[in-house]
């Protein structure tokens, strides 16, 4: 088989799935730095972010504002 070089671009709903598509992904062969976590933003728990950006060798950054607040977070992990 050769290989696409195409980025998988997936509808995760939340951070458990996230992982547990990378937990597939790794062992494969597949370059995980060609997975995107699509709505990674409704994943509240950071430290899943963190854990899924260094999986991925990424260096990520996620912008989230509340509707109706002011109020955002800022997450980046660079490795």
């Amino acid at each position: 088989m050769q290989a696409s070089r195409a980025t998988i671009a997936v509808h995760t709903g939340d951070g458990r799935a996230a992982l547990e598509q990378l937990a597939i992904i790794e062992p494969s062969g597949l370059a995980t730095r060609k997975w995107v976590w699509v709505h990674a933003q409704n994943e509240p728990d950071l430290g899943i972010h963190e854990r899924v950006a260094r999986a991925t060798g990424a260096g990520n950054s996620l912008r989230r504002k509340k509707p109706g607040t002011t109020r955002s977070r800022a997450f980046s992990v660079t490795n």
